[in-house]
C-alpha cells in the first residue's frame, strides 16, 4: 500500500438516514478475487491468514450499527481495488447488506457527525465517521480512558489481527485517539436547517 493512498483495495459502504443516503469508505490490506464461498473476495489477515472479506464487513457493520438509530439502514458493500495510488478505482465485488442501526437514544441526530479517530502502528491516521446518528456526549470529546465499550468493541474488531483492514498507510490500526460529535455544516445546508 501506498502511503495516504486507498490502493490496493478499499471497502464503501452504502447507507442511509431518513434524511439523506451516506458513504463509509475502510482500506484493505489488499484483495484476492470472489471465490467459492468468499462472495466478496479474500484479503490477508495481520496473521498472515486469509480472511472472507464478506465476513469481515459483516462483523464490522455489526460493531457500526450502535451508533446510528433503527430507520438508519447500511444498504451495501463494494470492494474496490486501485492499481495505482493515483489511478482510477475498479468495482470488484458488491452485495446486500439489509442492516439497521439498534440505537434507541432519543438525543439530536439530524446532520450530526460522530468521527472515531485512530492511530495505525505506523502511527497514520484512520477514522469512522458517521452521520445522523443520536449525539450522546454533549459535543465533548470522548478520550480514550473514557470510551464507552460501542467504541472498544468497534476498535477490537477494526483492529482485530484476523482481520485485513488498514489505516491508508498499509498497517494495522492499533489505538484509538478521540471520538467526537459535531454537526455537519455542509449537512445542515443540504437538509435547509436554520
Amino acid at each position: 500500500m501506498t502511503q495516504n493512498s486507498r490502493s490496493p483495495a478499499f471497502v464503501i459502504l452504502d447507507y442511509h438516514s431518513p434524511f439523506a443516503p451516506h458513504k463509509q469508505q475502510f482500506c484493505l490490506k489488499d484483495w484476492f478475487p470472489p471465490s467459492t464461498g468468499h462472495d466478496f473476495g479474500t484479503c490477508t489477515a495481520h496473521d498472515s491468514s486469509s480472511a472472507d472479506v464478506g465476513d469481515m464487513i459483516t462483523r464490522l457493520v455489526d460493531k457500526i450499527k450502535v451508533f446510528a438509530k433503527t430507520d438508519t439502514i447500511w444498504d451495501l458493500g463494494t470492494v474496490f481495488t486501485q492499481a495505482l495510488p493515483v489511478g482510477p478505482a475498479f468495482a470488484r465485488a458488491s452485495g446486500p447488506l439489509g442492516v439497521a442501526g439498534v440505537n434507541t437514544g432519543g438525543a439530536p441526530r439530524k446532520a450530526t457527525e460522530f468521527t472515531l479517530v485512530m492511530r495505525s502502528s505506523g502511527f497514520a491516521i484512520a477514522k469512522l465517521v458517521a452521520l445522523d446518528v443520536p449525539v450522546s456526549s454533549e459535543f465533548e470529546p470522548i478520550l480514550p480512558g473514557s470510551f464507552p465499550s460501542s467504541i472498544t468493541d468497534f476498535l477490537a474488531e477494526f483492529g482485530a489481527i484476523t482481520n485485513g483492514w488498514v489505516a491508508q498507510d498499509g498497517n494495522q490500526i492499533t489505538q484509538g485517539v478521540k471520538a467526537t460529535y459535531n454537526l455537519n455544516q455542509k449537512l445542515r445546508k443540504e437538509y435547509r436547517m436554520t
